[in-house]
């Protein structure tokens, strides 16, 4: 059965979305294209799913993901479509994305350390794609951008899934605190560009 867009918005209410928030998440097409453009109508069954989809379990996650993840949330503005190709994606997902200092620097660290570092992507809180950060680049906080590669198994932990994220900053950093510290090094060169 088709549904209009305000009918799908109002099946994804129980997750805690807005109108807008329900409308910027069918526009991922996570919940598959609309079936019909203007007006938009979407398949019942599919929203339906997509309402259905269980919270990240945290406990699976820190085991896949020991040095904690990131996560972006994708700005409104910003058009990220889920069934398109990785180029496409890997774009989209490279930035800018603003971070705080802190969220940079333990980033930046544990993407020298390790070979890549977990990213998710959300529209309001439900996961709609996933990489590998590998390096970090930009002149300010505010225009910092991603070296990307897909993800690798442990995104099938976050596939599938919503976040409890609520509002926030556009990235943060789930999961670090408990993970390992990272070593003081002798020397920590300046942040790469």
């Amino acid at each position: 059965m088709l549904i209009s867009g305000r009918q799908a918005a109002a099946m994804l209410e129980p997750c805690g979305l807005s109108l807008s928030a329900a409308q910027h998440v069918l526009a991922t097409e996570i919940a598959g294209p609309p079936a019909q453009p203007a007006p938009l109508l979407y398949d019942a069954d599919a929203v339906a799913q997509l309402a259905a989809r269980p919270l990240i379990d945290t406990s699976e996650v820190a085991r896949v993901c020991p040095t904690g993840y990131l996560v972006a949330r994708l700005p409104r503005q910003r058009r990220f479509l889920v069934g398109s190709p990785w180029s496409d994606q890997s774009a989209r997902l490279e930035g800018p994305w603003r971070m705080d200092a802190m969220v940079h620097l333990v980033v930046a660290v544990l993407v020298s350390r390790e070979s890549g570092f977990p990213l998710i992507l959300l529209a309001s809180g439900f996961v709609v794609a996933g990489a590998e950060v590998t390096g970090l680049r930009g002149s300010t906080l505010a225009e910092q951008r991603f070296d990307v590669e897909p993800a690798g198994a442990w995104f099938d932990r976050f596939r599938g899934r919503r976040c409890a994220a609520g509002r926030g900053r556009q990235t943060e950093l789930r999961g670090w605190a408990a993970a390992a510290p990272v070593r003081r090094s002798a020397r920590i060169g300046p942040l790469q560009e």
